[in-house]
């Protein structure tokens, strides 16, 4: 479970702004995980971040997709290459200062705390704290030495292993996490670390604006899944067509494809060839009839949609793992995104207290009925064009959120005139 996340210098963030899923002291016992960690004992199911066009939702998701795949590749960066390094532009001082990046969650009853800073030329520091109780264990801090031009480790003793081997394969280019984290040598590895990293690394999706997953995905899961699941899938996307009935998968063998090539003088049909594939075929049901529709041949492109998002959703309550969506609505209906929230939020459905995190101009879900006022959060730019984000908690909100937030109390929308 993310605790909280923290990030500058990137992008159109300049300040480090700070995104927490802790949730507030308040009576309201709605959309809440409790968890056996006293410091962080209350933990919100979602949360929901508003902003207008060009304000900044994007770039604090990309920011959490660039840490999460920085720690999974960093490790792959040869001693040649330049990290992408992406600081706030309108700021002459930011130039030349380094980004941010940290992330705080829960696995089992051990709260981490990992973060890291870096430039294009290589990490300048990176941190690994553990708590088990309030007071943390600093498992290894890393930060470059100007004057040696080299790195300086300081390990725990709780973390074990074979600490002069690490800082050896450990380049200025990738990060300890990455590097340790994912090695095959029996001599160099780390458990607490591999942990670590696999939960970072596999824990969390992420999807930006407009992606989606692959339809293998739903595919395979539907072929070896139990029944429970191929329900799951079914179930939602009833909620979107209450006319499909079943969802049958058939295996093609020696079905002919057609390949068409282009070029400057038009279009030119290079022959056919013979493939293996899996057709989707949905049942639909009425009272007048029925009918089966092939999903990529028959089915619209948000049907089609639902599908490849149907097994991820059902993979991530059951697993309890973090979902992470930019612009929910680009790829689901405001009502559908009502339902899935309700998933969350609901102990049955969530029992591994899984979370959901998106970014939405959905006003429909400002609704302190739905939402709680640590769940929604707002971004905007300020004068100097830099990203800044808030929470409904830093302001006193009438009853109707909704018509506070179009109406401008809360910022985070066009000025139109």
């Amino acid at each position: 479970m993310i605790v909280e996340f923290r990030v500058g210098n990137f992008r159109s963030i300049r300040d480090e702004q700070l995104l927490s899923l802790v949730a507030s002291g308040d009576k309201d016992e709605k959309n809440i995980i409790y968890t056996s960690v006293k410091a962080v004992s209350r933990l919100v199911t979602s949360a929901a971040i508003y902003g207008l066009n060009a304000g900044g939702k994007s770039n604090l998701i990309d920011a959490m997709l660039f840490m999460q795949n920085f720690i999974a590749s960093s490790n792959t960066i040869s001693g040649g290459q330049k990290i992408l390094f992406q600081p706030f532009l309108l700021d002459k001082s930011t130039l030349k200062e380094p980004s941010f990046f940290e992330i705080t969650f829960l696995s089992g009853t051990v709260r981490y705390q990992y973060g890291f800073i870096l430039n294009a030329e290589r990490i300048v520091k990176e941190w690994l704290l553990e708590y088990y109780s309030a007071k943390p264990r600093t498992l290894f801090v890393r930060h470059y030495n100007e004057e040696k031009n080299s790195d300086e480790y300081d390990f725990s003793d709780h973390l074990k292993g074979p600490k002069k081997s690490w800082e050896t394969v450990v380049t200025k280019t990738s990060l300890f996490l990455s590097v340790i984290g994912q090695t095959s040598a029996e001599n160099v590895r780390n458990e607490k670390i591999r942990n670590v990293f696999d939960f970072l690394a596999s824990n969390i999706l992420i999807f930006r604006a407009g992606q989606q997953p692959n339809f293998n995905h739903t595919i395979e899961r539907l072929k070896k899944g139990e029944e429970a699941e191929k329900e799951a899938v079914l179930e939602f996307l009833q909620k979107a067509d209450i006319s499909v009935a079943a969802i049958e998968l058939k295996e093609h063998k020696d079905v002919v494809m057609h390949k068409i090539e282009f070029n400057d003088a038009g279009v030119k049909s290079a022959g056919s060839e013979k493939v293996e594939g899996t057709s989707v075929i949905f049942k639909h049901q009425t009272d007048n009839g029925s009918a089966d529709f092939d999903l990529f041949a028959n089915e619209s492109l948000g049907t089609q949609k639902l599908f490849a998002f149907a097994a991820i959703l059902y993979d991530v309550l059951k697993h309890g793992k973090i979902l992470i969506m930019d612009e929910i609505e680009a790829h689901l209906h405001p009502l559908l995104v009502e339902w899935i929230i309700t998933k969350f939020n609901d102990t049955k459905s969530n029992p591994h207290h899984a979370q959901l995190l998106f970014t939405t101009h959905n006003t429909y879900l400002l609704d302190l009925k739905k939402l709680r006022r640590d769940q929604i959060w707002f971004i905007e730019k300020d004068k100097d064009q830099a990203s800044i984000l808030s929470s409904l908690l830093d302001f006193s909100p009438r009853k109707s959120i909704a018509k506070g937030y179009l109406g401008g109390r809360y910022g985070a929308i066009p000025m139109l005139e």
